[in-house]
């Protein structure tokens, strides 16, 4: 930026793709207690996929449809930071960052 130059610095920071976690349950029944977490950088197409209405869904909710996502979690850096986080919420009691010390 040169000092003549009224822009931002943000208008040149190159922000990452989106990418967000995911925590889906299913309306099979009026009592269901199942859920699944997932990852995904595109929210609205996912849910689509594990409805069955696109292919390449997950193989492990095509028995409870139909799902609703009931939490969206973002912000993330990169999509490993993603896979991350989806890892330790998927298993808390290993995570590192649940236990208590």
């Amino acid at each position: 930026m040169t000092k003549g130059d009224s822009r931002s610095s943000l208008a040149s920071h190159a922000y990452p793709p989106f990418y967000a976690c995911y925590l889906l349950k299913s309306l099979s029944s009026p009592r269901s207690r199942t859920t699944y977490i997932g990852s995904t950088p595109n929210p609205l197409r996912r849910i689509r996929q594990h409805n069955g209405e696109l292919t390449q869904g997950a193989w492990k909710t095509r028995q409870h449809r139909p799902w609703v996502m009931v939490m969206i979690v973002y912000g993330f850096p990169s999509k490993l930071h993603a896979l991350q986080f989806e890892w330790a919420w998927q298993h808390p009691e290993v995570s590192r960052h649940m236990r208590e010390e």
